[in-house]
């Protein structure tokens, strides 16, 4: 997702400093409304994929904001053929995106869901066999977890079969879900599910044949983009058209704010009346990031009717960036038939926190068409192309360290897990992109 949206807001101080060189009054004031669409770099699922189906790693998408500006100038006289002028400009962007991706698997392998960490006193083995007239599936937990509950399930089955086991401990601070679903007949087919939450983390595995098996991603983002610009423009006039020159100090502040929710529908084999629970996981996660450097730009603006100019302006800028992030997680089942299991979330007391520092360059791109409303009042109409080279998000892999599987191809094998991991979790970076259209009101006095 990439979005700059500051530009059209300097771009109404730029119009009305360009004012201050045609022996306009000392000082100028506009404000700017636009609304933003844009793009944002996409976020990790955090699902590791060992089976068919698989659409992609990360979510992400388009979203739109509204955005408000307000701008100040100044003339400070004359330098040569000069005019010169000084400028404040401000702005506040409110945008939000919503992405949803589902991952439907066809065929043999394992899919794997592990949390920031995942749960120290847990053992978990997943063992499917499809073998004709024979198919066998197990699932077997067993739990304790920081408090001293204990979730154990054992499912051992065989046949065509569906069936689940659900444990919450006392005090609701942890639970285990198991499943296994067998075929046999015109179908051979075995599968196995298991989901352990607790204080120290969560994680879901699936492994054998998981076809049918819908893993369900969404990302909600909102954002908020604010910053400030102080310009010292020089003016001239040549060949009919205005030019001017700007460059200054430039603050830039992007607030990110992501709830990720990952939902695993567990297919039932029919005929059947079992419903398996539903188990999920939910991320919140703020990424915050500074930015601190200067912009250089060029306007150029032309009469092209009675009243009416046509401007163009470029600008590019450099910035030092500070980036902050920091994410909480809990995990949730819930309902199941012919046993409904009671809502359940467990948060996760072990929180990620991470930082990183670099540099990002910005460009931008601005038309405009200004109307002259009286001798000192201007509507501007505009747009903006704007580019941000360095936008942070999160890259992570759901794989869990401590788990081994046998699976090759074939939905025969075991899976194991044994004691805590950590997911790898990263900061990365993309550009950020948007087109703002904007009308603005400027007025010298």
């Amino acid at each position: 997702m990439s979005v700059k949206l500051y530009a059209v807001l300097l771009s109404a101080s730029l119009a009305s400093t360009a004012v201050f060189a045609q022996d306009a009054p000392a000082s100028a004031f506009g404000a700017t409304l636009g609304a933003t669409f844009f793009t944002m770099p996409h976020i990790d699922k955090g699902i590791a994929f060992g089976a068919p189906g698989a659409t992609s790693s990360s979510v992400g998408g388009g979203g739109i904001g509204a955005t408000f500006g307000l701008s100040g100038g100044l003339s400070v006289g004359k330098f040569g053929a000069y005019d010169a002028a000084v400028g404040l400009s401000g702005f506040t962007t409110i945008g939000q995106s919503n992405s949803t991706v589902v991952d439907t698997f066809t065929g043999p392998g394992t899919v794997t869901i592990g949390g920031y960490t995942t749960p120290a006193n847990a053992n978990v083995v997943l063992t499917t066999n499809s073998v004709p007239g024979n198919s066998a599936a197990s699932a077997v937990i067993t739990h304790t977890n920081p408090q001293g509950g204990v979730n154990n399930v054992n499912l051992n089955v065989a046949g065509n079969v569906n069936s689940y086991g659900a444990s919450v401990a006392a005090g609701a601070n942890s639970f285990a879900l198991g499943g296994v679903v067998t075929q046999q007949g015109a179908v051979n087919s075995a599968a196995a599910y298991a989901a352990v939450a607790a204080s120290d983390g969560g994680v879901f595995f699936a492994a054998g044949d998981l076809t049918g098996l819908a893993v369900t991603t969404n990302v909600r983002r909102s954002v908020i983009y604010t910053g400030a610009d102080l310009s010292v423009a020089m003016s001239t006039n040549t060949g009919g058209m205005a030019i001017q020159g700007y460059a200054g100090p430039s603050y830039r502040l992007l607030d990110q704010s992501s709830k990720t929710t990952i939902s695993v529908d567990i297919p039932e084999a029919s005929p059947t009346a079992t419903t398996f629970p539903t188990y999920s996981m939910a991320r919140d996660e703020q990424l915050t990031s500074n930015y601190f450097g200067g912009v250089v730009g060029l306007n150029i603006s032309k009469p092209i009717a009675d009243d009416m100019t046509f401007s163009l302006g470029v600008e590019g800028g450099v910035y030092y960036v500070h980036d902050n992030m920091e994410g909480r997680e809990s995990y949730s089942i819930a309902g199941g038939a012919p046993t409904s299991v009671p809502l359940t979330t467990v948060n996760n007391a072990n929180g990620i926190g991470m930082e990183a520092d670099g540099v990002a360059w910005s460009a931008k791109i601005s038309p405009s068409i200004t109307v002259a409303l009286a001798s000192n009042r201007q509507l501007t109409f505009g747009g903006a192309v704007d580019y941000l080279s360095r936008v942070a998000s999160v890259t992570r892999d759901g794989s869990v360290a401590s788990a081994t599987n046998t699976y090759a191809g074939t939905d025969d094998g075991t899976l194991n897990y044994n004691g805590s991991s950590q997911t790898a979790h990263a900061l990365s970076f993309a550009p950020m992109w948007s087109f703002t259209p904007t009308v603005s009101y400027t007025g010298q006095f």
